[in-house]
């Protein structure tokens, strides 16, 4: 979970659990913006999934 959506700041993390054969849920804050776009929210989605993700977790902060 990173609160800007920034996947850098989950790789490590993600990286460790999946190492360790844990479950690696990554979450992402949804918000509305100008630039929180379907697009956006697609591509934070499959940057997660890359980076090796078993589920992904969409986290309203409201």
């Amino acid at each position: 979970f990173d609160a800007l959506n920034d996947v850098r700041n989950m790789e490590v993390p993600m990286r460790e659990v999946r190492r360790t054969g844990m479950h690696a849920q990554a979450c992402v804050v949804y918000t509305i913006s100008p630039v929180h776009t379907n697009q956006h929210y697609l591509e934070t989605a499959l940057r997660l999934q890359d980076m090796g993700a078993d589920s992904i977790c969409i986290k309203d902060m409201a």
